[in-house]
């Protein structure tokens, strides 16, 4: 359920581990002794703090520091790791809770790992709407983390359901540890996930390993094909760092930024950060635009308004031709749906110009409710979006040197596939019918 990092990349093997029994975690629970660390994941030009990985601490009076994978398997063999799991979810909400109002914390969101048992649990979406409406906070401060054999593990209809019940709910999905499991691209292509995080040996042999630079690239670019973030793990060292920001990976985590650390710790670890001699020397002017998960952008942009009004239609076939290999099906050739799609184009060349998205927002509801009248299940809306926002942000780098406009269509796109997660309610229909009778046959 909840792994740490830090931890994990230390010994082989459980050789040390202290023996856990369950009776020994329930007794835990009840007397209070877990506890959470944050460490920070920013981006790699470290001009931002994107989210804090979640990560599970015991420190016990008679076995000492239990690390985390001396828990889990204990906890997932006896049951142990739903109420466990619940626990967690819970203080992470509490922090986030804690964090509202405070503008520097608007758009850092909580990495939380979830276990495959939990994934397979329809009753677990439930629990997390009811940790999330107790805490009063939304699903959009939060991102679980996936082991990727666990998805191997689990493809099932029932796992794909809860993975699309939490992203309706404005839940990022991530899948954590990415190129130590087995999953196949193809199956990779139509999960309902929002980012990778690629494994951390990769990261620690990239500068030492010629081999390992062109993998990372690859896999880069692969996240960005399939419209998808990509965070590198376990970055220590200046010169890692500097491999991965060329490989063109925006997100790292690490040693190198900062140790987990407790909740009340981050705030003084982030003044100092931001306060780095290298950080000050920039001109605010120049600042790099950060990254704003779910929120639409608030300035103009007068290259996006250019290359919507030459280019949408190609756009649109380029974004299709992603998921479907040739074009939109001939069940999207309805009028209306032809209606909705003028009239968000038009919104979008419209409020670029402006720098005012409210109405683009609004069209965008009426172009994804033509869209389901028309047949597109939320998996392909969602497919398509992300599509959309690949191809656009390609096209936009392309025309400009203004990285601010890309951030500005890459937010803005974001944003918009946030306000489709969180408008869906129904889940039996994320797989579309074509790609169940594949999986079926497999």
């Amino acid at each position: 359920m909840v792994t740490s990092p830090d931890t994990l990349a230390h010994g082989p093997g459980n050789a040390g581990l202290p023996a856990v029994s369950a009776p020994q975690i329930e007794e835990a629970l009840t007397a209070n002794r877990f506890s959470l660390a944050y460490q920070p994941i920013v981006t790699t030009s470290q001009d931002a703090l994107v989210g804090c990985e979640v990560l599970l601490r015991w420190e016990d009076p008679d076995l000492g520091a239990v690390p985390p994978h001396a828990v889990i398997p204990v906890a997932e063999r006896t049951g142990l790791i739903f109420e466990l799991g619940d626990w967690v979810l819970g203080q992470a909400c509490d922090q986030l809770r804690s964090w509202k109002g405070q503008a520097e914390w608007d758009d850092v969101t909580l990495w939380v790992n979830i276990s495959a048992l939990q994934l397979a649990d329809v009753g677990f979406p439930g629990r997390v709407a009811t940790i999330l409406r107790e805490a009063g906070v939304d699903g959009t401060g939060l991102c679980l983390e996936v082991t990727e054999s666990t998805l191997v593990d689990v493809r099932s209809q029932t796992s794909l359901a809860v993975m699309a019940e939490l992203r309706a709910m404005g839940i990022r999905i991530v899948l954590d540890d990415f190129g130590t499991g087995y999953s196949s691209l193809s199956y990779l292509r139509h999960l309902p996930i929002d980012g990778l995080k690629l494994d951390r040996s990769f990261t620690a042999e990239i500068t030492t390993d010629g081999s390992i630079r062109p993998i990372v690239r690859a896999v880069t670019d692969m996240a960005h094909a399939l419209g998808v973030s990509l965070v590198a793990e376990g970055v220590e060292t200046d010169a890692q760092l500097a491999a991965v920001a060329d490989c063109g990976t925006d997100v790292a985590q690490g040693y190198l930024f900062a140790r987990p650390m407790p909740a009340h710790e981050l705030a003084r670890w982030r003044a100092g950060w931001l306060r780095r001699p290298e950080r000050s020397a920039v001109p605010a002017d120049d600042a790099t635009p950060q990254l704003n998960i779910g929120r639409l952008p608030d300035a103009p942009a007068p290259e996006l308004a250019r290359l919507l009004e030459t280019e949408s239609e190609a756009l649109f076939a380029e974004a299709a031709r992603r998921i479907y290999t040739s074009s939109i099906p001939e069940r999207f050739a309805t009028p209306d749906f032809e209606r909705a799609r003028e009239r968000w184009v038009r919104a979008l060349l419209r409020d670029s110009r402006s720098g005012d998205y409210d109405a683009t927002a609004r069209v965008t509801d009426t172009l994804f409710r033509q869209a389901s009248a028309a047949g597109a299940t939320p998996l392909e809306q969602h497919l398509f979006v992300t599509s959309l926002r690949l191809v656009v942000t390609r096209a936009l780098r392309r025309g400009t040197d203004t990285r601010r406009e890309v951030m500005a269509a890459w937010n803005l796109f974001t944003a918009l596939e946030h306000r489709l997660l969180s408008s869906l309610r129904s889940t039996d229909r994320w797989i579309p019918g074509d790609l169940r009778r594949e999986e079926d046959a497999a």
